[in-house]
């Protein structure tokens, strides 16, 4: 009489091949975590407590207390005219064709864009963000734009294409605390490739700015 069921054998043929599924799945899936597990030590990294409401960590070998030409600079701008860090952006750097990497942070009160106390407004990349930023998307690029966070408050990151003669990409992300709205901005930069800017396939320290990004603390 035939008996109804898998035979033994079926049996352990399956438990094999779901076996052996698992087992790839969770190779592969390892390999994909462990390339987001990769860290940037920083251990000897210095702190910048800016009297704007937030403090966060960079490199020791960045610079800070950066001056435009003609000696005008801060070093803590409140708006984002001026960059607060600085890596190989001297002159013989320029010169040897390496990338300059600047990071800009402005912290700018809603009542200076127009936006009420009262109400906390959602991000828009239609917004203004400082007195001297806003975006015009009839001849400027918003890429690749995600909701993330910036020391548990909302934010919004994105790639911003600005066109010209002195074409630039930048990262630029933006987060509302405390009647203020903060926009950290992040581009590299050669005096070489004015007419070919860097792009974000080409940033060289991109990893080292989201660990700042990690690091940024709101301190009001």
């Amino acid at each position: 009489m035939k008996k109804n069921g898998f035979s033994p054998i079926l049996i352990v043929l399956i438990l094999v091949i779901l076996g052996a599924v698992g087992y790839f799945g969770y190779k592969r899936l390892e390999i994909q975590t462990s390339s987001f597990q990769t860290k940037v030590d920083t251990v000897n990294w210095k702190i910048f407590n800016s009297k704007y409401g937030y403090s966060v960590k960079y490199p020791s070998d960045w610079d800070t207390n950066i001056s435009l030409p003609g000696g005008k600079g801060n070093a803590d701008p409140q708006n984002s005219y001026f960059p607060i860090f600085e890596f190989q952006c001297g002159v013989d750097n320029y010169k040897a064709g390496k990338l300059c990497t600047q990071i800009k942070i402005s912290s700018i009160p809603y009542n200076s864009l127009g936006i009420g106390d009262s109400e906390k407004p959602s991000i828009n990349v239609k917004d203004k963000f400082s007195p001297d930023f806003s975006i015009d998307l009839k001849r400027e690029k918003v890429i690749n734009r995600i909701g993330t966070k910036l020391d548990m408050e909302n934010a919004v990151g994105f790639e911003y294409f600005v066109p010209g003669y002195a074409s630039l990409w930048q990262y630029v992300v933006v987060s509302d605390h405390d009647d203020t709205r903060y926009t950290i901005t992040y581009q590299e930069l050669q005096t070489d490739r004015f007419s070919n800017p860097i792009t974000p396939a080409e940033w060289q320290n991109k990893q080292i700015f989201d660990t700042i990004l990690s690091t940024f603390t709101f301190t009001k």
